[in-house]
C-alpha cells in the first residue's frame, strides 16, 4: 500500500462554524518571491475542488479524490517570476450528497516549498503562535468566502453537487493578482483526516476553440414561468428527496436560470455568426467532438448584462439541449458592469456544443472554448490499420478513456464522474493498453481497500461506485463481485501486490456476506438492493434465482480462490458453474 504523506508547515483551515456549510465558495492567497533556489511546489488537500492560479494564470484543478477519511495531495511544478508573486486559489466546498464529491466538512490545506524544501508559504490557523512563529520564515495564505458564485441553486445532477450561476464584475478576479488587495477573514484549524499521494497522472489542459455554427433569436418564457427542476415542469426533481442536501425551493436564486430554461429559439430568426449578441439573441459554438472540461469565452460589454451558456454533447432539433440524461446543463452569468471577463466554468462538464443566451444586455464574444480535463497518458500507444474506420473506432476509444480516467475510473465524465465497479475492470484493461500501467488501477483500488466508509450500506458490501455517498442505503451486488474480478486482472498486469493482499479480508467478508443468500442448491437467491445484470430486458430477469448472477458468483469463487491460494473457493466455483449449467 502508499505510504501517507504529511505537509511540513501546513494545517488545515476554514472559516469558524461554516464547516458544513453547502455550496460555499472561498479565495485563499499568499505573496511570495521566487525562491533562489530554483523552482517551487504547491502542495493541495481540500474538502471538496480548489482551482489554482499564479499571478493570475490558471495552473490546476483537484485534487484527486480519495475515500473517506483520507485526502489526496496535489503537488504541482509552479513558475514563479522574480520579485513578487500572488498564488491564489479557489475553493468549492459542496456539502451535499454525491457519488463525485465527498460529503465531507470543508478545509483548506496548502504550502509553497522550494526545491531544497523550505516553506515559502503555508495555511495556518489566524492569529496563532504557530503563524507567528512563522512570520520571518514563511509567508501565511489570508482567505475569505467569495460571493463571485451563487449559493442558493439546484444541484447539476442527482451525481453531481451544485450546478453553476456567477455575479460577477471586471474586477471579481483581480485578488488573484497584484492588481487588488485581499482583506482576510479568520481561519480556524479544522479537522481533515490522513494524507495520500495523488496517485494519477496531472491533467492535461489544452484549450479547444469552438466555431459557431448558428445564431438566431429567443422567445423569452411565458409570463410567470419558473424554472421547477425539468422539462415537465413540478417542484424541483434533481435529488430533491428528504436528506439528499438542497436548498428549499423558496430559497432559490433561480430568476435568470428560468430565463434560460424556459426560452424556446424563435423560428426562422438567422442571425450573423460574429458581431455583439443583443438580448434574446444567441449563438451556438461546436468544439468539434465530445470533450470535458471547463466550458470558457473571452466577454466583453459595455454595460451590465446576464448570459447564460447551455451545453450538451448533441444537438436537439437545432438546440443544445438544457435538461437530456436528468441534468442541468447551464451556467448563469450577471455581470455586474461593463468590462472585459475572461469567464471559465469551475467544474468540468462534458459538451460538443456551446450555446451563449443573451438575457439581457449586450455583449461581444472572443474565444469560445474549452479547457480541457484529461488524462494525458493515454497517448502513449499507437495503432495503425489499413482501414481507416479502426483507426477512427481505436482513436474514439482513446478519447473515452482520457476522459474517463483523470484522477480515477469514471463511468462518464458529464452527469455522474463517478468511480463506477464493473465499468472500472474494462477501463483497467484499456488503461493497461493505452498507458503502459496499472498505476491509475492501483489508485482506484486503493480506494476500496483503505476507505473508513460505513453506516448507509451493508459493511461487508463495495459500494458499487466510490468514492461517493450512497445515504439512499442503495447498492449493487453484482458491481460488488467485478471488483474481486477485476483484482484478480489487476494482479495479473502487474499491480501492486500490496493492494490486493489490503483487499483480502474485505473480499472474504464480502464472500461471506453473499453465502449467507444461498438456498439449497447452493446458488444466490433474492440478493437484497439492485440486483444489476446489464441494460437489457435480462435486468428484468433478477429475482429470485438470478443466472447471470450466479456465473459471476462462480466466476467471483474461482478468482478469490487462485487470488488468495484457496482450494475450498475453487470446489465451490465449480460446484456453482455446474449447478447453473444444469438448471438454466
Amino acid at each position: 500500500m502508499r505510504d501517507f504523506i504529511s505537509f511540513l508547515q501546513a494545517k488545515p483551515v476554514w472559516f469558524p462554524g461554516r464547516e458544513r456549510d453547502m455550496n460555499l465558495f472561498a479565495g485563499f492567497r499568499t505573496e511570495i518571491d521566487a525562491p533562489a533556489a530554483g523552482p517551487a511546489v504547491l502542495r493541495v488537500a481540500c474538502a471538496s475542488l480548489y482551482r489554482a492560479f499564479v499571478n493570475g494564470r490558471f495552473v490546476a484543478h483537484g485534487p484527486a479524490r480519495g475515500p473517506h477519511g483520507f485526502f489526496r495531495v496535489d503537488e504541482i511544478p509552479i513558475a514563479l517570476e522574480s520579485g513578487g508573486n500572488v498564488v491564489a486559489l479557489e475553493v468549492a466546498a459542496y456539502n451535499t450528497p454525491s457519488y463525485y464529491a465527498l460529503n465531507v466538512p470543508a478545509f483548506f490545506q496548502a504550502e509553497i516549498a522550494d526545491a531544497k524544501g523550505r516553506v515559502l508559504a503555508a495555511t495556518q490557523p489566524s492569529n496563532s503562535s504557530t503563524a507567528q512563529h512563522l512570520a520571518g520564515a514563511a509567508a501565511p495564505f489570508a482567505g475569505r468566502l467569495l460571493d463571485d458564485r451563487v449559493r442558493k441553486v439546484p444541484k447539476f445532477s442527482f451525481q453531481r453537487p451544485f450546478m453553476e450561476a456567477w455575479r460577477l464584475s471586471p474586477e471579481s478576479t483581480a485578488w488573484r493578482t497584484r492588481r487588488a488587495s485581499f482583506d482576510s477573514e479568520t481561519l480556524a484549524e479544522a479537522a481533515s483526516g490522513e494524507l495520500l499521494p495523488r496517485g494519477a497522472p496531472y491533467p492535461e489542459y489544452a484549450r479547444v476553440t469552438a466555431t459557431p455554427i448558428s445564431a438566431g433569436r429567443t422567445e423569452p418564457p411565458a409570463p410567470g414561468w419558473r424554472y421547477a427542476g425539468g422539462e415537465k415542469g413540478g417542484r424541483l426533481t434533481l435529488a430533491f428527496a428528504p436528506g439528499l442536501g438542497h436548498f428549499p425551493v423558496e430559497e432559490m436564486e433561480i430568476g435568470a436560470l428560468s430565463y434560460a430554461f424556459g426560452s424556446k429559439p424563435r423560428p426562422g430568426e438567422a442571425l450573423s455568426l460574429s458581431g455583439p449578441l443583443g438580448a434574446d439573441e444567441w449563438r451556438i459554438y461546436d468544439l468539434g467532438r465530445n470533450l470535458s472540461g471547463f466550458p470558457a469565452a473571452r466577454i466583453r460589454t459595455a454595460g451590465p448584462a446576464r448570459l447564460a451558456i447551455v451545453f450538451d454533447e448533441l444537438l436537439a432539433d437545432g438546440d443544445v439541449p438544457v435538461f437530456r440524461l436528468g441534468c442541468n446543463n447551464v451556467a448563469d452569468i450577471a455581470l455586474g458592469d461593463g468590462g472585459e471577463y475572461d469567464f471559465a466554468c469551475f467544474d468540468p462538464f462534458t459538451c460538443r456544443y456551446l450555446k451563449i443566451e443573451v438575457i439581457s444586455g449586450s455583449v461581444e464574444l472572443d474565444g469560445v472554448s474549452l479547457v480541457e480535463y484529461a488524462n494525458p497518458e493515454a497517448s502513449r500507444a499507437r495503432f495503425h490499420a489499413s482501414a481507416p474506420d479502426l483507426d477512427d473506432l481505436f482513436e474514439a476509444a482513446r478519447e473515452t478513456f482520457r476522459q474517463n480516467a483523470v484522477d480515477l475510473f469514471t463511468d462518464c465524465p458529464s452527469r455522474e464522474r463517478a468511480g463506477w465497479l464493473c465499468d472500472s475492470f474494462f477501463i483497467g484493461r484499456a488503461a493497461a493498453d493505452l498507458c503502459g500501467n496499472a498505476d491509475m488501477e492501483r489508485t482506484f483500488l486503493e480506494n476500496f481497500a483503505i476507505t473508513k466508509y460505513a453506516g448507509d450500506i451493508p459493511a461487508p458490501v463495495f459500494p458499487m461506485c466510490y468514492p461517493g455517498d450512497h445515504p439512499n442505503h442503495n447498492f449493487i451486488p453484482n458491481w460488488a463481485m467485478w471488483l474481486v474480478i477485476e483484482l484478480e486482472e489487476f494482479a495479473a498486469r502487474g499491480g501492486d501486490a500490496s493492494v490486493v493482499a489490503a483487499l483480502r479480508p474485505r473480499v472474504m467478508a464480502f464472500l461471506d456476506y453473499l453465502a449467507a443468500f444461498e438456498n439449497a442448491d447452493g446458488l444466490l437467491e433474492k440478493l437484497p438492493a439492485w440486483v444489476f445484470v446489464e441494460w437489457s430486458r435480462a435486468n428484468e430477469l433478477v429475482q429470485d434465482v438470478n443466472y447471470p448472477s450466479n456465473m459471476t458468483y462462480a466466476a467471483v469463487l474461482a478468482a478469490a480462490g487462485r487470488l488468495y491460494g484457496d482450494d475450498a473457493l475453487l470446489a465451490k466455483s465449480a460446484r456453482v458453474a455446474e449447478t447453473v449449467r444444469a438448471q438454466s
